[in-house]
Formats: C-alpha cells, sequence, structure tokens
C-alpha cells in the first residue's frame, strides 16, 4: 500500500502501548517490489512494472512509494518512539530460510523460548503463483475490473462488453 500510514501507525502503536517491544519484518527489495507489483496486477492494476515504480506517488493505498523501501527511515522512527532495545528488526528471508533462528532471535528479544509447532511450521500459506498470465493481460483490467488501481472508464464500457461475450 506505499507505507503511505506507517509512520501514523507508529505514532498510535506509542500512543497506545508506551513500553510495547516491536518487531519489524523487512524484506529484501527487489523482491519487495516484484511481490508488491505481482499483488497490485492481482487486484486489477493494469500498469506494466517501469509505469507501476514510475507512477506519481498520491499518498493513496494503490500507490508505489520508493520510500516504502528505505526501511531506515521507518526503522530510525520507532527507535525515536520506543527506544533500540524495544525494536527488533529481522529479515524475512531469515524467516523463510531459518525458521528456528528467526524464532530464537524473536525468542531472546522477548525473553522467552518459543516452541516451534513442528510439522505446522513448514506449511506454506501463500505460496507464489505463476503470475505470467496476469502480467500480460494486464491491459485487460482496464476493461474488465474498475477499481482505484486501474485506468477504467466508461468508454471501456463496451470493450468489456465484448470481452465478456468472447470477442476479445
Amino acid at each position: 500500500g506505499g507505507g503511505f500510514d506507517s509512520q501514523y501507525i507508529a505514532r498510535r502503536l506509542k500512543e497506545e502501548f508506551p513500553k510495547a517491544k516491536v518487531l519489524i519484518i523487512i524484506r529484501e527489495q527487489k523482491s519487495f517490489l516484484l511481490s508488491n507489483y505481482f499483488q497490485y496486477l492481482s487486484i486489477g492494476g493494469d500498469r506494466g512494472i517501469d509505469q507501476y515504480l514510475s507512477q506519481k506517488y498520491d499518498g493513496k493505498n494503490s500507490s508505489f512509494s520508493p520510500n516504502h523501501i528505505k526501511y531506515h527511515h521507518l526503522i530510525t522512527k520507532y527507535y525515536e518512539f520506543f527506544g533500540a532495545d524495544h525494536v527488533l528488526v529481522l529479515p524475512y528471508e531469515v524467516f523463510a530460510q531459518d525458521k528456528p533462528l528467526f524464532f530464537d532471535k524473536m525468542g531472546a528479544f522477548l525473553g522467552r523460548t518459543i516452541q516451534l509447532p513442528g510439522e505446522a511450521s513448514n506449511k506454506f500459506h501463500n505460496r507464489k503463483r505463476n503470475f505470467y498470465l496476469n502480467y500480460k493481460l494486464r491491459v485487460l483490467h482496464a476493461m474488465t475490473r474498475p477499481g482505484s488501481v486501474n485506468r477504467y472508464n466508461k468508454v471501456n464500457r463496451m470493450g468489456r462488453r465484448l470481452y465478456h461475450w468472447g470477442f476479445g
């Protein structure tokens, strides 16, 4: 969603839970960008990746902001609000590749031992899908899927009807 509300959320957390311990999970930026882009396509986005990454940030949750992947800004804000000893930053890749290490680090941060649930920890709930078709057919989104992330408009209505009738 562009992270437009991340500082607001940090401030609200500080107001509601002033002594909280905060876990921030970051992701390697290139894989984050691709994941974000394919999520954008799956909700009806119709721009190519270059257009998506270079569109003007409008502060809405459908926009991409390059500042969202400059993690140091958000981490610094959490350090400022909660103190560095109350903030743990872990990469998502550690979770994906070495769950015991990830939970050992989290447990040490919390002062507790975290027991992994065995086989359940190896389940995948959001496996990558083949996004090739969604990418190639993204131009149809403007005709078939009205939404805030594409350029759907009334002029495309006839194109949408033709598409649904099998002429598209």
